[in-house]
């Protein structure tokens, strides 16, 4: 089964003081599937997801450019079918002056939804890279994050991305988010012009491997 990486739900972009920003409307992920949410918020709560569904953990955790904000990648996996969820992304106890967020569902998955690698990025310069410690595999899901500490100007992935994204501009923080399925390499450049104030998050998780022996273990001791 090939990777599939869907958005289910609206990403949020909002300036309110508030203590909680939801990502609507509910939905339901798709089975043994693995919820992916990138937030980052002009708040010194650090931040959590709350509301109905799977249970999300923290994989990464940073303050861009030691601005006083908060950027999380959170990830929760379905197990078996999947159950109606709603995601809030929360700063209860400190309210966010403003928040972006985006939601990723990821399909098709290997290993118990465990990453093949991870990294995060706390403080770049304009046309940030993204490098991992080994090079991806074409097939497997690569998820980047781009957290801002100005708002999204020009905004340009390398070939073979999907993006999304979204930003404002008061308070000034943005976010960019981009995947794909088809890149062979360790490092990856973005492009965003003069901007600069910027992190990244990069993911990358393994698709699910088919079996090629289909005789299984009596292929090998004789049926």
């Amino acid at each position: 089964m090939a990777i599939a990486i869907t958005k289910p739900t609206s990403q949020v972009g909002d300036t309110s003081n508030v203590a909680v920003y939801s990502m609507a409307p509910a939905f339901t992920p798709a089975a043994d599937s693995l919820l992916v949410v990138i937030a980052n918020a002009s708040g010194t709560v650090t931040g959590s997801i709350s509301g109905t569904g799977p249970k999300f953990t923290v994989l990464g955790s940073m303050d861009p450019q030691a601005a006083g904000s908060s950027a999380r990648l959170f990830t929760a996996p379905t197990i078996g079918s999947g159950v109606t969820t709603a995601i809030n992304v929360d700063y209860t106890g400190d309210n966010a002056t403003g928040a972006c967020a985006v939601a990723l569902q990821v399909a098709g998955l290997d290993f118990a939804y465990s990453p093949r690698q991870f990294v995060q990025v706390a403080s770049v310069g304009p046309n940030p890279v993204l490098t991992f410690p080994l090079p991806t595999e074409t097939g497997n899901a690569v998820i980047a994050g781009i957290l801002m500490t100005s708002a999204l100007g020009v905004f340009t992935p390398p070939a073979g991305f999907t993006t999304v994204a979204t930003s404002f501009g008061t308070p000034t923080t943005g976010i960019a988010v981009a995947h794909t399925t088809a890149i062979n390499t360790t490092t990856i450049t973005f492009s965003t012009g003069n901007i600069s104030g910027l992190a990244l998050f990069g993911l990358e998780l393994v698709g699910n491997v088919p079996n090629t022996d289909p005789m299984g273990m009596s292929g090998f001791f004789g049926a």
